[in-house]
């Protein structure tokens, strides 16, 4: 295969790069023990964080209100990435190797002038730990060394990677900002409709519809979504009309008396966010996050199918056509098989396998469908009859995959629902079933 004259070009430039690489360690072989080890930085004594480089100065200070952006411009900062970055300068670093003392061509390492980055954490003005960060290599090493060394060092460091990005990029990407078991209220307001949904000691009603049941996980992962929302981007200014259509509002209510609103304006673009606005600040949403806050209480309806504790049911039957099994509780979470009698089977697959069915939630909500329509009057149909000690018999049927999801009917009930492949497998693979 003959390579074209640009294939030749850079392959001999990538080969000139290599060879310098290759020529300045070898004028300066390196050290393999080096008693060499660069300090921790505690997260309780930096307060200051300065990063300098080819996008742009940054510097944040921790100051009563948390971390704040100083340099370029003051405002706040986001403090899950500087807090990221304090971690993973925890523990002392030791180098791998010292590759020189001294070099002579620093570009070869990405330390030159106009591409290295310097990090630098300090206590007040007392330097804590000024590291200057050069190209990145396989395995999660990079060419490193303090500031103002000549020399270079090869360590397992936090990667270039992390610094790489404009001084907007350490803008504060939290927008609802509250701890996410203090949310006691969320509120879904449409140009059409408002829906409030308040929680009460032990699950969440809807004050529009309060014989409405909601389900508490889902119900508590929408409040959880909403007070630990980040930004994709942080904007200055949105684009003309962005919020000419706003299709939803969301406020968030603090257990503190803290209230939180948030507005979604038009799609990106490119479609993949929404345009938002909280507090003064603009931001882009991405849209799948969008799509949480996007529903109505009717969506969150309970999804629970089967909510026992194996200490109130007497035994289980299951059934597939002519398989048959009958199991009983003989402990917390263990079961004994008594019928087909002598039959072998491995007890910790079936114990998983009925402890799962009874805790089974639904993926969604089917409506305006009947049981034949999602395969659920097939004769092969996984059958689970339930005998609760104090109540009556429940009865759950499994009908066969359809494009990854599986139907499911509580008998006696007008609702169905649809569970998961995965959460289908777990409950019929103790007993080597399959719906």
């Amino acid at each position: 295969m003959k390579l074209s004259r640009v294939n030749l070009g850079l392959l001999a430039a990538v080969c000139v790069l290599a060879a310098g690489v290759a020529m300045d360690t070898l004028r300066h072989r390196p050290t393999e023990q080096i008693a060499v080890t660069w300090p921790a930085v505690l997260p309780d004594l930096a307060d200051r964080l300065q990063i300098s480089g080819p996008d742009g100065d940054v510097e944040m200070i921790n100051g009563e209100g948390g971390w704040e952006l100083v340099v370029p411009a003051v405002e706040k900062a986001d403090r899950t990435m500087v807090e990221g970055v304090l971690r993973a300068f925890k523990d002392p670093l030791t180098p791998d190797v010292r590759i020189a003392d001294r070099v002579n061509d620093p570009d070869l390492y990405g330390l030159g002038e106009d591409d290295r980055i310097t990090v630098r954490f300090l206590s007040g003005d007392e330097p804590l730990l000024a590291l200057e960060l050069g190209r990145a290599l396989p395995g999660g090493s990079s060419f490193v060394r303090p500031e103002g060394d000549r020399g270079v060092y090869r360590a397992q460091i936090p990667s270039r990677f992390r610094f790489e990005k404009p001084p907007s990029a350490w803008r504060n990407h939290a927008i609802i900002d509250l701890h996410a078991g203090h949310v006691v209220g969320v509120n879904l307001t449409r140009p059409d409709s408002v829906f409030h949904l308040q929680r009460r000691a032990e699950d969440w009603v809807c004050l529009e519809a309060p014989e409405l049941i909601l389900d508490t996980l889902a119900t508590e992962n929408l409040a959880r979504s909403l007070a630990t929302l980040r930004a994709q981007q942080v904007l200055d200014d949105p684009p003309e009309g962005a919020f000419e259509d706003a299709p939803l509002k969301v406020t968030a209510m603090g257990r503190e008396g803290a209230i939180k609103v948030l507005e979604f304006g038009s799609p990106t673009e490119d479609g993949s966010g929404r345009y938002a606005r909280a507090g003064g600040n603009f931001y882009v949403v991405h849209q799948a996050k969008y799509s949480t806050f996007d529903v109505d209480p009717l969506r969150l309806r309970d999804r629970t199918i089967v909510r026992l504790d194996t200490v109130e049911v007497s035994r289980v039957t299951v059934t597939q056509g002519e398989r048959r099994f009958v199991a009983v509780p003989i402990g917390e979470y263990s079961w004994s098989l008594v019928e087909p009698k002598g039959y072998s089977i491995d007890g910790r697959k079936m114990a998983f396998t009925l402890n799962a069915v009874l805790k089974l939630r639904a993926h969604e909500l089917i409506e305006g469908v009947a049981p034949a329509d999602v395969g659920l009057d097939q004769p092969g149909v996984l059958t689970f009859l339930i005998e609760p000690i104090e109540a009556q018999p429940i009865t759950i049927r499994v009908a066969g995959e359809i494009d990854e999801l599986h139907a499911v009917q509580r008998v006696g009930t007008d609702q169905l629902y649809r569970i998961r492949r995965t959460t289908a497998r777990s409950v019929s693979k103790g007993f080597g079933l399959t719906p």
